[in-house]
């Protein structure tokens, strides 16, 4: 294979990978909201950007330290307000990392994500908080080796006081 035809490889396969991003936090949102309305909650709103810069950071920070601490030590709720989201607004995150997945099961990750969540108690009670106004979804991808990859999912949710 030429170093053309691999350069063409690797820009379609980064081009699947941002749509298929794009696919999982769209879908992941959309369950989110469906799930809060099925239990007498209100749907949460799109965080602003900086919310959702938090949670892209927070998606991409997993492949490093899967903890709710941040890879260098701090708490993940100084990216917050460090990125510029103001004061009076409580924080929570929820965060998922599935390792070593086919890239094939991507198309269901948004479905999952929710699923395995809504098992957990504490995820599941973020996510059902009557608190919650504003949330994002992050994920980040990244290529393991040929149809393996891993998947950083976080949701950050503000609740204004």
């Amino acid at each position: 294979i030429s170093a053309v035809s691999q350069l063409e490889a690797a820009q379609a396969n980064l081009l699947n990978l941002n749509a298929m991003t794009t696919k999982i936090r769209t879908e992941l949102m959309a369950g989110i909201n469906n799930y809060r309305v099925s239990k007498g909650k209100t749907a949460a709103t799109a965080g602003d950007s900086i919310l959702q810069k938090a949670a892209d950071i927070r998606a991409n920070d997993l492949f490093t330290y899967y903890e709710h601490t941040r890879p260098n030590g701090q708490d993940y709720l100084d990216l917050t307000i460090k990125l510029g989201y103001q004061q009076g607004v409580a924080f929570n995150e929820n965060i998922m990392l599935y390792d070593q997945i086919s890239s094939g099961s991507l198309k269901d990750l948004g479905q999952t994500g929710l699923e395995d969540w809504i098992a957990s108690p504490a995820h599941n009670a973020t996510l059902l908080s009557s608190s919650v106004k504003f949330a994002s979804v992050g994920v980040s991808i990244k290529e393991v080796s040929a149809g393996v990859v891993k998947v950083g999912l976080a949701l950050e949710v503000a609740e204004p006081w």
